[in-house]
C-alpha cells in the first residue's frame, strides 16, 4: 500500500512540475541549473530525464509493458498518474517548455516505512508567486501558505478534500523548482543546494552517473540507502545481501511496446562479495539455451567453475565425490548453469557444465562408476538407466553413489540442485536429483524443442550482450515465485502472479568493464499477435498426428511430421541451413510478400523478417566473420543480402549491385580460406565479382559478354588450375580468376538455355552441357570440343548430368516433350519415364548417400510432384499433389531423409521418406 501511495504521489508531483513550468517566460534567456545539485544524499532510487513528455508517452502506451501489467495495483496506479499528467501537460506551450527541461525524481525515506518522492526541475527564470498561485487555483489546488524557508520562497498547495486530500510543498530558488509531499524533503533539498553538495560525488556513484547516456532517460540505485525502504517487504535475512550487492548501479532506460531495457553499470566495493565476485570472470558466449527445454522456467549461468587439483583414489572402494570431480575436471569448461525446468506437473532443478570433450568425460566417468559399483557388489543395470530420445536413440543416465560432485566442480556449496544422476547431451554434462528431468532434457534437445527456438526468448536474446560473465533469465510464469523467495510472507501473498506471468521474461547480464560491471537488464513484453507459424505436432507425437492430418496425401513411404503456416505462399525452394551452435538443420524460405523465415527442424518459426525484393537463384552458407558462425547469402535483382541466424543483416548489407542482375548469384571459396568471391552478371552484360563484404574485387578485369547472361557462373578446378565458365545466349566463355580468357575453344559453342553445366567424371575431365539442338557437348580444357548428337529434341529441352548407375561415369538426364530419358556417357539409353503433361520443371537430382540418387520433376499445370530412383522407377508415394517448391535432405535426424515441400498455398510441410522405389 505504501509503494502504491508513493507512486501516486510521484504522479501528482510531476503534474505540479508541469503546471509550474507553464509560467516560465519564453521571451527570457533560460538559465540552465543542474537539478542534481538539490538531491539529498540519502536517495535510494533516482530517475533522470530530459524528455519528460516522451517518458510519459512510454508509460501510458496501451501496447507497452506497463499496460500488460496493469492487473497489478502499482502498474495501474502509475499508468493512471501518468495519464493525468499527460492530460495536464497536453497544451502546446506547456509541452514545448517541459520538453526542454531536465527533471530529476528521487526517492527517500521520510520516516520509517514511509518512502516519499522529491522532484527537481530546471526552470530557468524564477516564477512569480502571483502566477504560480493563479494556476494552482485554476487547476483545482488551494494555496494554503506562502512563506520564506531559509531565504527561499515556498508554497503549500493542497489538492482534493477529506481522506484523499494531498498537500505538496514547492520551493523556487536560483533557476530550479523543488516539489515534494514531504516538507522535510524540500528543506533537505534546499540545504543540499546551498551547501554545494552533490549526490553524484559519492564514492562509487560518480563513475556510474558519468557512464550513463547524456541524451537518454537514466535510472539509478544507491544500494547502501536501500535497507530503510526494502525492510517493509523483503525478508530480513535477505536485506544484507541485497544492500551489499553493489555500491551503485544505473544506466540508460528505454521503454518500448516490446518491453523495458536498462543498459549501464554497477560499481562495487572490491571486497569480493556481491557483484564483486564477477569482476575477475572472463565473459564468454553462453550456449546452454541450445540445450535447455523450451518450457524452462529459469536459469542462471556463470562463466567460472572451481579450480581443482589433487590425486584421486586408486582403490575403487575408496572413490568419493571429490575423486569423481577431479577426474571430470580436465574435460570441464568454464560455463556452469543451474536451471529450473518443468517435468510433468511440477518442476525440477538441473545443473549443466559445458564440456571441452564430453565423450572422453563420459568414458572416464563410466569406468570409475563401474569400478566403484562392482566394489559394492552391484551390476551396471543397477546404477544405469536409459532414456529414449526423439529420434529413437538411447542415452545413458548414471546414478551416482554419493552426492556433491556437481557442487565440487562448480565451487558452489549452497545450491538447491541435487546431483544424484548425471547424463551427457550435446556438449554438456547434466546433473539432477531426478532422472525424469534428465530424460526431459535429452528428449527436448534431440527434437530441437529448446529455448533458442522460442521466438519470445530469441527476441529477448537480441537485446542482451553476446558474451556475459553472468547471465540470468526467468520466464514470466516463474517470476512471482522467485520474487516471493526474497519477500516477507505478507508481501509475497500480495504479489499478482497472473499479471507477472504476462511477461515474456526477464534477463540480466553482467560483464567486467573498467573496474565496474557492465549491466544489461531486459524485461520483455510480447504485445500483439503470436508468431505466425503453427506446428502440426512436435517430434514426440508427430507420427500419429501427422497421419491423421494428411490422410489424403500419405502413403507408407511418406509420413507427415509437421507443417508450418506462412503469411503467404512460398516462392523459393526451401534451403537447408546448418545451425552453427548445435549442428541441427533448419529451413530457410521466402514467401510472396518478401518475408523470409527460419524454421527449426521441429517446425517452429524461429523468426520472420521482411526484405525488399524477391530472392533469385541459390542461397549460400558462409562464415563471414571467420569464427565458425554461419550466415545466409543470397541475391535478388538489385541487391545482395547477408542475413545472420537471428534474421539480422550483417555489416553493411544489403549491398546494391553495380548493375541489376541478369543471372543468379554464384559464390566460390577458391582456397577454402573463407575469402569468398561473389559472381553476378549485370544487365549491362558485364561480369561483376565482389568480395564477402560486397565490395568489387581488385584485380578482376571486368569481362563483358556478347549477349545476356542468365545462368550463374560456374567454377572448376582441374589439375591445379582454376576455370570460370560463363554462358550467354550467343556463346560460352572459359575464364581465369582475373577475368581473362583461359580456354580458347576450337569452334563456336552455345549452351542450351535449360542445360546445367557440370564437370565430367573419369580421366579425361571436361565441362559438359547440351547445345540448343540437343547434342551433348564436352569442352576439354585444351580447347578440344567433343559432341554426341541426340536426335528429336527441342530447343526447350532441359538437361542435367550425374553418375546415376554407380559406374563413376557421367550420365545424362533429359527432360523434353513430356518424358524424361537417361543415357550413359556412351549414349546408351538406360531408361525413360513418361509424364501426362509437357508442362514440366526439372530435372532436379538429389544425392541421398553413397551411390544413391533421386530425380524430381514437377508438373506445373497439374501441381504434381514426381520422384524417381536411379533406375527410373517411381519412389513409393509418388507422384503426389504438391506445391512447386521443395527440397530433400536430412532435417529431423541423421537416420532418415525428409521431403520439404510447399502445400495448400501457405503451408510448408515436412515428410519422412521411409520407403524406396516401387
Amino acid at each position: 500500500m505504501r509503494k502504491r501511495t508513493a507512486l501516486i504521489l510521484v504522479g501528482i508531483l510531476a503534474a505540479a512540475l508541469a503546471v509550474a513550468a507553464y509560467f516560465i517566460r519564453r521571451d527570457k534567456q533560460v538559465v540552465v541549473i543542474d537539478p542534481w545539485e538539490a538531491v539529498p544524499a540519502d536517495a535510494f532510487f533516482i530517475v533522470d530525464t530530459d524528455d519528460f513528455p516522451e517518458l510519459l508517452t512510454s508509460i501510458t502506451d496501451p501496447s507497452g509493458i506497463l499496460s500488460g501489467l496493469r492487473g497489478m495495483d502499482w502498474a495501474a496506479s502509475l499508468m493512471q498518474s501518468a495519464s493525468a499528467i499527460d492530460s495536464v501537460t497536453g497544451g502546446r506551450e506547456v509541452r514545448e517548455l517541459i520538453s526542454n527541461r531536465r527533471v530529476v525524481i528521487s526517492f527517500h525515506m521520510a520516516a520509517p516505512g514511509r518512502p516519499a518522492p522529491l522532484g527537481v526541475m530546471s526552470t530557468g527564470t524564477m516564477l512569480t508567486a502571483r502566477r504560480l498561485t493563479s494556476l494552482c487555483v485554476q487547476s483545482g489546488g488551494v494555496v494554503e501558505a506562502k512563506r520564506d524557508l531559509g531565504g527561499t520562497r515556498t508554497f503549500t498547495v493542497s489538492y482534493g478534500a477529506g481522506s484523499v486530500r494531498k498537500s505538496f510543498y514547492i520551493a523556487l530558488t536560483s533557476g530550479i523548482m523543488i516539489i515534494s509531499p514531504q516538507e522535510s524533503l524540500v528543506t533537505a533539498a534546499l540545504d543540499n543546494r546551498n551547501a554545494g553538495s552533490d549526490v553524484r560525488h559519492q564514492q562509487g556513484f560518480a563513475s556510474v552517473v558519468n557512464a550513463a547516456g547524456k541524451d537518454a532517460d537514466n535510472i539509478f540505485i544507491l544500494f547502501r540507502n536501500l535497507p530503510g525502504f526494502i525492510r517493509t517487504f523483503i525478508d530480513a535475512e535477505r536485506i544484507p545481501a541485497i544492500s551489499t550487492a553493489a555500491i551503485a548501479g544505473g544506466g540508460d532506460l528505454s521503454i518500448t511496446e516490446g518491453g523495458l531495457y536498462i543498459s549501464g553499470f554497477l560499481s562495487t566495493a572490491g571486497a569480493g562479495t556481491g557483484a564483486d565476485r564477477m569482476s575477475e570472470v572472463t565473459p564468454a558466449e553462453c550456449g546452454v539455451q541450445e540445450l535447455l527445454p523450451r518450457s524452462t522456467l529459469s536459469y542462471h549461468t556463470v562463466m567460472r567453475r572451481a579450480s581443482l587439483a589433487g590425486e584421486t583414489a586408486r582403490d575403487p572402494a575408496s572413490i568419493n565425490a571429490t575423486d569423481l570431480a577431479l577426474i571430470l575436471s580436465p574435460f570441464t569448461g568454464q560455463e556452469v548453469t543451474e536451471a529450473l525446468i518443468t517435468v510433468g506437473d511440477g518442476s525440477e532443478r538441473i545443473r549443466a557444465f559445458r564440456m571441452t570433450d564430453p565423450r572422453a568425460a563420459e568414458k572416464v566417468l563410466r569406468e570409475r562408476l563401474v569400478a566403484k559399483y562392482r566394489s559394492m557388489g552391484l551390476r551396471e543395470n543397477q546404477f544405469m538407466a536409459s532414456a529414449t530420445e526423439a529420434d529413437g536413440e538411447e542415452s545413458a543416465l548414471y546414478r551416482l553413489p554419493f552426492t556433491g560432485v556437481a557442487s565440487i566442480l562448480s565451487g558452489a556449496e549452497k545450491s538447491k540442485t541435487k546431483d544424484d544422476w548425471v547424463t551427457f547431451e550435446r556438449s554438456y554434462m547434466i546433473f539432477s536429483g531426478s532422472p525424469e528431468a534428465l530424460a526431459r532434457v535429452l528428449r527436448e534437445s534431440d527434437s530441437e524443442n529448446t529455448l533458442i527456438n522460442d521466438p519470445g526468448f530469441r527476441e529477448m536474446e537480441k537485446s542482451m550482450p553476446t558474451k556475459s560473465s553472468l547471465l540470468f533469465w526467468a520466464s514470466g510464469s516463474i517470476i512471482g515465485t522467485l520474487l516471493s523467495e526474497y519477500m516477507t510472507p505478507e508481501a509475497g501473498a500480495a504479489l499478482d502472479y497472473k499479471a507477472l506471468s504476462g511477461l515474456n521474461g526477464v534477463a540480466l547480464s553482467l560483464n567486467p568493464s573498467d573496474r565496474m560491471l557492465y549491466t544489461s537488464v531486459s524485461v520483455r513484453h510480447e504485445p500483439g499477435e503470436k508468431q505466425p507459424g503453427s506446428v502440426m505436432a512436435d517430434a514426440s507425437t508427430a507420427a500419429g498426428a501427422g497421419r491423421e492430418a494428411a490422410a489424403d496425401n500419405d502413403t507408407a513411404a511418406l509420413r507427415l511430421l509437421w507443417r508450418a503456416k506462412l503469411e503467404a505462399e512460398p516462392v523459393i525452394m526451401p534451403y537447408l541451413f546448418t545451425n552453427h551452435n548445435t549442428g541441427a538443420t533448419e529451413i530457410f524460405i521466402q514467401d510472396r510478400n518478401n518475408n523470409i523465415y527460419l524454421i527449426s527442424s521441429s517446425g517452429t518459426i524461429l523468426w520472420k523478417a521482411s526484405i525488399r525484393e524477391r530472392i533469385r537463384g541459390d542461397i549460400f552458407m558462409i562464415d563471414y566473420y571467420k569464427n565458425r558462425k554461419l550466415q545466409l547469402l543470397f541475391a535478388g535483382r538489385d541487391y545482395m543480402h547477408l542475413i545472420d541466424r537471428n534474421g539480422n543483416y550483417v555489416d553493411k548489407y544489403p549491398v546494391k549491385m553495380r548493375s541489376p542482375a541478369s543471372n543468379t548469384l554464384a559464390v566460390f571459396d577458391y582456397e577454402s580460406n573463407k575469402e569468398y568471391r561473389l559472381f553476378l552478371a549485370g544487365e549491362d552484360r558485364n561480369i561483376y565479382v565482389y568480395d564477402r563484404s560486397g565490395s568489387p574485387v581488385r584485380g578482376w578485369n571486368l569481362f563483358t559478354a556478347r549477349g545476356k547472361v542468365t545462368d550463374p557462373v560456374s567454377f572448376f578446378r582441374v589439375r591445379g588450375k582454376d576455370y570460370l565458365f560463363v554462358a550467354d545466349d550467343q556463346a560460352v566463355y572459359v575464364l581465369d580468376r582475373t577475368g581473362n580468357i583461359r580456354v580458347a575453344h576450337q569452334e563456336p559453342l552455345m549452351k542450351a538455355a535449360g542445360s546445367a553445366v557440370r564437370l565430367t567424371w573419369g580421366d579425361e575431365q571436361a565441362v559438359i552441357f547440351t547445345s540448343p539442338d540437343g547434342s551433348t557437348v564436352r569442352l576439354l580444357f585444351d580447347g578440344t570440343v567433343k559432341r554426341d548428337s541426340m536426335a528429336g529434341l527441342s530447343a526447350q529441352h532441359r538437361a542435367d548430368f550425374a553418375d546415376l548407375d554407380g559406374d563413376r561415369m557421367t550420365d545424362r538426364v533429359t527432360l523434353d516433350r513430356g518424358s524424361m530419358s537417361v543415357v550413359d556417357i556412351n549414349g546408351r539409353g538406360l531408361w525413360t519415364y513418361t509424364f501426362g503433361s509437357e508442362q514440366l520443371a526439372g530435372p532436379y537430382i538429389f544425392s541421398m548417400g553413397t551411390g544413391e540418387r533421386r530425380i524430381a520433376v514437377y508438373e506445373t499445370g497439374k501441381g504434381v510432384l514426381h520422384l524417381t530412383g536411379r533406375n527410373g522407377a517411381a519412389v513409393a508415394g509418388f507422384p503426389r499433389n504438391a506445391g512447386p517448391f521443395f527440397n530433400i535432405g536430412r532435417v529431423t535426424g541423421n537416420n532418415s531423409w525428409n521431403l520439404i515441400v510447399s502445400e495448400n498455398e501457405n503451408y510448408l510441410c515436412i515428410y519422412e521418406l521411409t520407403g524406396g522405389s516401387k
